[in-house]
């Protein structure tokens, strides 16, 4: 499986490039923060550097896989268990967000508005909360959604959707005007996420690698391990791949480094605040679907 920041962060002055803060010098030299959901655990954990963390929240979780954070650092967690969404603060005060609506929730995204986007699997639906928690359907299966599992919006605010059901990336202009953005390489397809330049990286199952599709389209099969349930990239382009065990870290130039055997949810990241530097100036997140010696229905 990106999210509440892409462009919200338009609006302050480091300059945005596909929802990644750049421009920042003092983000250079610190790694960002990797959030991990653990349906097992019931648990969310946070990572400052390859297994180098600890739990974050354990309390209010049940299955927990989904997770997004927004302009002011507040992490949302999609609970399948309950059909309920998690708010924490960044101080890890916890908050029931979204208590009816949904069906399995699953990958989550965020507009320019803050408004939380919400694959609603057994629905085959997309479902959008207002700030205030306000629901409405964005888009079901009468626009094409099978199976929803991760969401991602571009640096235009169009929102990308992986039918896992079959096997498809739709794209939703603001408007909710759907259509097809890739439908071939693409294998009962988990996460999502964009690198800086605009290219849409797609998590492939049934033993196939991870497809990078240029803003155009063009699709070319990456040198990744195979069946990736979903994606992330951070702030330096990094590109983090979830397996059934582990989640992998692989750099712009392929190098890859086993990042945590901790899994079973989502992954975001988030870069650290510099300090003296206000909060909402420091953040960027990517949802990553991610499992751990189970696979949930």
């Amino acid at each position: 499986m990106i999210n509440c920041l892409k462009n919200k962060l338009a609006q302050v002055a480091a300059p945005v490039v596909a929802g990644l803060v750049a421009g920042v010098a003092a983000h250079a030299a610190r790694a960002d923060l990797v959030y991990v959901t653990v349906p097992a655990e019931n648990a969310v954990y946070r990572y400052s550097a390859p297994n180098s963390g600890g739990v974050f929240a354990g309390t209010g979780m049940n299955n927990p896989h989904g997770i997004a954070l927004d302009a002011a650092g507040n992490v949302f967690v999609a609970n399948s268990g309950n059909n309920t969404i998690v708010k924490f603060t960044p101080e890890g005060a916890r908050s029931v967000f979204v208590s009816n609506g949904l069906n399995a929730p699953w990958g989550m995204a965020c507009d320019s508005a803050s408004d939380l986007f919400v694959a609603s699997r057994n629905d085959n639906a997309v479902v959008k909360f207002t700030p205030a928690g306000v629901a409405s359907v964005f888009a079901t299966a009468a626009a094409g959604l099978s199976d929803p599992r991760g969401l991602a919006f571009d640096a235009d605010g169009n929102l990308y959707v992986s039918n896992h059901g079959n096997n498809s990336v739709r794209k939703f202009t603001p408007a909710g005007v759907g259509s097809i953005f890739a439908n071939t390489n693409v294998t009962e397809p988990g996460g999502l996420a964009f690198d800086s330049l605009g290219n849409l990286y797609v998590a492939n199952a049934n033993n196939s690698p991870v497809e990078k599709f240029t803003p155009d389209g063009v699709g070319t099969r990456l040198n990744t391990s195979t069946n990736a349930v979903g994606l992330a990239v951070d702030s330096q382009d990094n590109l983090f791949a979830s397996y059934f065990l582990n989640v992998d870290r692989y750099a712009p130039d392929g190098t890859r480094t086993r990042y945590t055997d901790v899994g079973g949810g989502f992954v975001a990241t988030q870069v650290p605040e510099p300090a003296g530097a206000a909060a909402v100036a420091g953040l960027s997140a990517a949802a990553v679907s991610t499992r751990r010696r189970r696979r949930s229905p």
